[in-house]
């Protein structure tokens, strides 16, 4: 063997044994429950342990992130809020929901497509692409965007074709400022690199996505490619070509055939399946590598099986009787080589339990939506990953119990978080694929978590043959709706001949501050100059925490100005709402005419409003004046009683002391009304 050779495979002992212990990462992976992974989770973590990384699968509970070298954070998981602390953190978000949440733009969704658009090709992750579409999916599948402001000195990469502003692929860098409560507020400074990764359905990922998904983890964790020792060639880790890049003698361009980085070990960057199986008797299994190497022309993968060969390519489909098999898949560049083994074990399902078949057991509340497995240890043993039970609504009278695809509904452009007091905007198409043309659509906001109709709409359209319809709905968020509860939108579309249905999951949420005037009336909508009004107010608050509050009325034309102490409004739920009563007394010398009384709330540098109008009747006698008015007509009736008999004067007399009675009376009445105005402006 020449010293060539011989250097030749010291150095790829150095690379296969030593250099992936010194530079693996490890990475935290959180998901919403690490004892049911979810399918995506599983095989984007089989991409990261085929690159030499260690996970560790972690609940969406706090932990201590100063443990990992970066933390990815699952589709699954909606919120990192109390879990960890993203601006210490290299975070790889494949949630919209929790990116949103944690700062890095300001609303979230999803669309469905194969397609995205390449918005920017300066950066690293997208600097080999062209501007334009580019599709990473092999099938139509969900995509999840960032929409609406975006974290400071952010970049949007890669959007939705349909809009540029719903960014897929975006990287906020290091000292970049996160969004805190909104647009205009934006003084979270962060000290690692976030990134939010949209393609969220990796089973539908083709190799643009995969690349995508490669130089967006490279990007995170060293900002892109590297040159460490200053040769002008980059890091095979980075992306680059650089075997070595700790010496500045080692690269492709070295006059040295010992030093030009030619003849690496070839390299098996990614296998499957990802561990040893037990499989039915006689059934096919493919299994895959995908190698690279310097001279990848001269590259020959051989499949053996117990030591003898099977079959050539990238691919082996096994296929054998009961018994137990290792399977070999050698790479070889006619110098050095590198294999891969699986030990398979053939058998009759009942043989094994579910996790032994790679199964996974439903329970009460999932679906397997696929083949059950009979195994020895359960009747719902799902060949993939059991799915979330869908809705029942069991309150709603018109359910499609079989739906047919003759009718074909979609909701475009849903955004999937509301807030409490918003509306639910709503487009639907209808696809008509039926002779008749007459529809009957109904639309549901439901309350998962109570199981009843929040609000419901009825419309009636036709469509012709292979046509469609298109309609806007929306659906009120009351006040009173619980901002923890679980909602959907579910749309139900008939006719004579057959019907469909389709729902969709909102996120409604209440805002910390919120306070609405719940009450604001008059005694009267009419009153005299110099008469009496009372205002009846009251305020509620919707938002979760509590707030300080005043009532203010105002009228500058009726010189009304009144406003209370500031009083405490406790968190929605608690004792939330308050009432407040005023009287005033209208002023004498004014006009007739319409006036115009607004009723004030001031709260946390914040102020809402309300008016009402009422009609001051100045040809209308005041209080007062009505009893004095009634006393006097009842005085002069006295004195012509007394005038027509002859008992005229001791009539007459009798009517001085009733008249004094009168006057006492008009007295007390003054003087109680004199009180209760002063009581209420006090």
């Amino acid at each position: 063997m020449n010293n060539f050779l011989i250097r030749s495979l010291v150095f790829s002992i150095f690379v296969l044994v030593i250099v992936p212990s010194a530079f693996a990462l490890d990475v935290g992976y959180v998901v919403r429950n690490p004892s049911l992974i979810d399918s995506n989770d599983v095989l984007i973590k089989n991409i990261l342990v085929d690159k030499g990384y260690e996970i560790s699968f972690l609940d969406d509970v706090s932990f201590d992130s100063n443990n990992y070298d970066l933390v990815f954070v699952s589709g699954e998981v909606s919120s990192i809020e109390g879990v960890f602390d993203n601006i210490n953190t290299k975070t790889f978000f494949l949630s919209n929901s929790a990116a949103k949440r944690a700062g890095l733009g300001f609303s979230s969704g999803k669309t469905t497509d194969k397609y995205v658009d390449v918005d920017d090709i300066s950066q690293f992750i997208s600097d080999e692409l062209s501007l334009g579409l580019l599709q990473i999916y092999s099938n139509t599948d969900d995509l999840y965007y960032l929409s609406g402001c975006k974290a400071a000195d952010s970049d949007s990469i890669i959007t939705t074709r349909t809009s540029n502003t719903k960014s897929i692929i975006l990287t906020v860098d290091e000292n970049s400022m996160l969004i805190d409560s909104g647009c205009t507020d934006r003084d979270k400074s962060i000290n690692e690199r976030n990134l939010f990764f949209g393609f969220g359905e990796a089973s539908s990922w083709n190799s643009n996505a995969r690349d995508l998904f490669e130089k967006s983890l490279r990007w995170l964790i060293n900002g892109g490619r590297i040159d460490d020792d200053g040769d002008g060639y980059y890091s095979i880790a980075s992306g680059g070509d650089d075997c070595d890049d700790s010496d500045f003698d080692i690269n492709l361009g070295s006059g040295d055939k010992d030093k030009n980085c030619v003849n690496d070990t070839p390299v098996i960057e990614s296998y499957s399946p990802s561990s040893n199986l037990n499989i039915f008797e006689n059934a096919e299994q493919e299994f895959q590598v995908s190698v690279s190497d310097d001279n990848i022309n001269d590259v020959v993968i051989s499949w053996k099986i117990n030591g003898g060969i099977v079959g050539t390519g990238s691919s082996y489909t096994f296929k054998r009787a009961k018994g137990s098999y290792i399977l070999k898949v050698e790479v070889s560049d006619g110098l050095l080589s590198i294999d891969r083994s699986w030990t398979v074990n053939v058998k009759d399902s009942s043989a094994f339990t579910c996790s032994e078949m790679n199964g996974n057991i439903c329970n009460s509340n999932q679906i397997c939506e696929d083949d059950l497995i009979s195994v020895s240890n359960s009747n719902s043993c799902c060949s993939i990953s059991c799915s979330e039970k869908p809705p029942e609504f069991s309150n709603i009278n018109n359910l499609c119990e079989v739906e047919d695809n003759k009718i074909e509904i979609k909701f475009e452009d849903v955004e999937e978080d509301y807030k409490i007091g918003d509306k639910v905007d709503l487009r639907l198409r209808v696809d008509n694929d039926l002779d008749n043309e007459e529809f009957i659509v109904r639309g549901y906001l439901y309350d998962l978590t109570k199981d009843n109709v929040v609000e419901r709409i009825k419309d009636e359209f036709d469509i012709e043959k292979n046509g469609f319809e298109i309609r806007d709905y929306e659906f009120d968020i009351d006040g009173d709706l619980e901002g923890d509860n679980q909602y959907s939108v579910y749309f139900y579309v008939e006719n004579e001949d057959a019907c469909n249905s389709k729902d969709v999951s909102v996120d409604i949420e209440r805002d910390e501050v919120d306070i609405i005037i719940d009450k604001f009336n008059l005694d009267n909508d009419k009153v005299g100059c110099g008469g009496l009004l009372e205002v009846d107010s009251r305020v509620k608050n919707l938002g979760t925490i509590d707030n300080e509050v005043y009532i203010k009325i105002i009228s500058s034309k009726l010189r009304i100005n009144e406003e209370t102490e500031k009083f405490d409004l406790e968190e929605y739920g608690k004792e939330d709402e308050e009432g407040r009563k005023f009287l005033f007394q209208v002023p004498e010398n004014i006009e007739s005419g319409e006036y115009k009384i607004r009723m004030e709330v001031g709260y946390d540098q914040r102020k809402e409003s309300m008016e009402k109008g009422i009609v001051v009747d100045c040809k209308k006698s005041s209080v007062i004046e009505e009893i004095i008015e009634t006393i006097r007509i009842s005085n002069d009736e006295q004195v012509k009683v007394g005038e027509t008999g002859e008992e005229s004067v001791g009539e007459n007399n009798f009517s001085g002391i009733k008249k004094f009675f009168v006057f006492v009376l008009v007295l007390i009445v003054v003087s109680s009304v004199g009180v209760v105005w002063w009581f209420f402006r006090g």
